[in-house]
């Protein structure tokens, strides 16, 4: 059960940081503001997927799911 439940909470987390970055890439209309709150988003998710939390998470492989978001 627990396993299951750490597993779930980790899929979540990683789900989450993937819509963040895909809101960021979406963020309209291109203000000054925007900008700005676009590049530290992509910058948060970014450095999340190379992180040791990342690695902790899951066994995936963060630098992949990035070039995946990228395409």
């Amino acid at each position: 059960m627990y396993d299951e439940n750490y597993a779930n909470l980790a899929n979540a987390i990683i789900l989450r940081a993937v819509d963040d970055y895909k809101e960021a890439k979406k963020i309209i209309p291109n203000t000054p503001e925007n900008i700005i709150k676009k590049e530290k988003m992509i910058n948060d998710v970014t450095h999340f997927f190379k992180s040791q939390y990342f690695r902790t998470l899951t066994n995936v492989s963060g630098e992949c799911i990035l070039k995946e978001l990228e395409k």
